[in-house]
């Protein structure tokens, strides 16, 4: 859907469905510069949520040993 967008020059995209599929789509169209939305509040929350998640800064790892230098 996305590479159709992109292909067709399309700025922007509608979208419906799962949650899951909701998410990925949402990842994607923000990686190749495409403004997504929801069809309806629910979908549009998802959405959001996965803006934020994106654009929130890469959180470091944290060693087994939660970087005590001992297991906890």
């Amino acid at each position: 859907m996305i590479a159709a967008a992109l292909a067709k020059g399309w700025t922007g995209l509608s979208i419906k469905g799962e949650e899951a599929f909701l998410r990925v789509a949402t990842r994607i169209a923000l990686e190749e510069g495409i403004e997504i939305q929801g069809r309806d509040d629910a979908m549009q929350a998802i959405v959001e949520d996965e803006r934020k998640t994106a654009s929130a800064p890469d959180q470091p790892e944290v060693d087994q040993d939660g970087g005590f230098g001992f297991e906890i």
